[in-house]
């Protein structure tokens, strides 16, 4: 969970250049209604929408984690929310539950390869 945790935090600091960070060069983005995007350049294009308004924010939190057999894959699930910012406390707009598979990379460092999500409504 260190892992997700950490690419939250990169994204509430930097944005969409702190989303972009945490993926692999061959990550997929399964979007709701099923589009699916593959690579960062599409993943960039396609999320950068999600970053454009500063007063907006994605916020997770993972709940729950594991790494598959072989060492080298994992997943974390869990919470997720989009906030407005703004006044003395952020408006919750959207709720819902996350899917994050991830890799883990030469360097050392685990990497995105599939993230999806789903809202609560």
């Amino acid at each position: 969970m260190a892992a997700d945790r950490a690419f939250a935090s990169a994204t509430a600091a930097r944005g969409l250049e702190g989303w972009m960070d945490a993926y692999a060069a061959d990550a997929v983005r399964l979007h709701v209604g099923g589009k699916a995007v593959q690579g960062l350049g599409a993943i960039r294009d396609f999320d950068a929408e999600l970053f454009a308004d500063p007063m907006l924010r994605l916020v997770w939190e993972p709940t729950d984690a594991g790494v598959f057999s072989d060492g080298r894959h994992g997943f974390t699930t869990g919470r997720s929310a989009f906030v407005r910012l703004g006044g003395e406390k952020a408006d919750t707009l959207v709720t819902g539950r996350y899917i994050t598979l991830w890799r883990l990379g030469s360097g050392g460092c685990w990497q995105v390869v599939l993230d999806t999500g789903a809202s609560d409504t």
